[in-house]
Formats: structure tokens, C-alpha cells, sequence
């Protein structure tokens, strides 16, 4: 049976359950909603020297007109989690959805075209995030460079 994968992302808004196949189903008392083949996800790892990789999970077929709703809320720093299950013909789990990846947003670039959109949600596990967001603080401490 074909495996699939669930996305749980906390938005300002609230939090939003989808899954990449097609209708609703109830599971850890929400109902994700099916995105089917508008959804993809990219290839993600973790390094055999422990480096943390994000992914990117990609909806496309959005009106535009929607596309407010995703400006609106600034999600930069929320968790989101990826979960991995296969389902019988019946429609039924053949096991538990298992979290497979857990990370913040850290950036959501849209593209759009023809009337619909496409965004794409860059989760980083949060020890990029936490690095970089170190970083510029530090950097901002000081209004000139440590090397001159």
C-alpha cells in the first residue's frame, strides 16, 4: 500500500492539518484535509555528522485570491511537523501516522501565475534557525564590523 505523508503547521491563524491524498480523515482527534496531488514534499536528511538539513513542503493550485490569507500571517518560527503513514483500501491506517520530521518555518515564498499560486513552506530544523537568529543578534549589538 502506497505510504503518505501528513503535515501539521502552526500558523498565527491557527493550525492547519493536510495530507497529500484526496478527502478528509480524522486522526489525534483533527480532521486533516486532503490536498491530493497539490502537495509535493522535498527530499530531507539528517547528515551522518549530525548537521541538521530542513525540507520544503510545496501547495500549489491556490486561487490567488487566497493568497492574502498567507501574507497575513507571519509564521517565521513556528513549529511544523511531517508524519508518515500507509492506509488499507478500506481506507484505514495500516499503522499510526509517525513523525518522521519536526522543525520551525523559517521562510514562505510565493510564486503566482495564471489566477492560482503556489507557496512553498521552508521548515528548518531549529537548530539553523536558532544558529542564525544568534548570529544577527550578536551582529546587531554592533555598529561596526569586528574585522576592519
Amino acid at each position: 500500500f502506497p505510504s503518505h505523508d501528513s503535515f501539521q503547521l502552526h500558523w498565527p491563524s491557527g493550525t492547519v492539518y493536510v495530507w497529500n491524498s484526496y478527502g478528509q480523515i480524522s486522526w489525534n482527534g483533527h480532521a486533516w484535509e486532503g490536498v491530493g496531488a497539490l502537495g509535493k514534499i522535498s527530499d530531507f536528511r539528517e547528515s551522518s555528522n549530525g548537521r541538521a538539513n530542513g525540507i520544503t513542503l510545496e501547495l500549489s493550485g491556490i486561487p490567488s485570491a487566497n493568497i492574502i490569507d498567507a501574507l497575513a500571517n507571519d509564521s517565521q518560527g513556528q513549529p511544523g511537523y511531517v508524519y508518515i503513514t500507509s492506509m488499507n483500501r478500506q481506507g484505514a491506517f495500516e499503522f499510526d501516522p509517525y513523525q518522521i520530521f519536526d522543525g520551525v518555518i523559517d521562510v514562505c515564498p510565493l510564486s503566482e501565475s495564471g489566477g492560482t499560486a503556489t507557496i512553498q513552506v521552508q521548515l528548518e530544523k531549529e537548530l539553523i534557525l536558532t544558529v542564525e537568529w544568534y548570529a544577527e543578534y550578536f551582529l546587531s549589538l554592533y555598529d561596526t564590523p569586528f574585522y576592519t
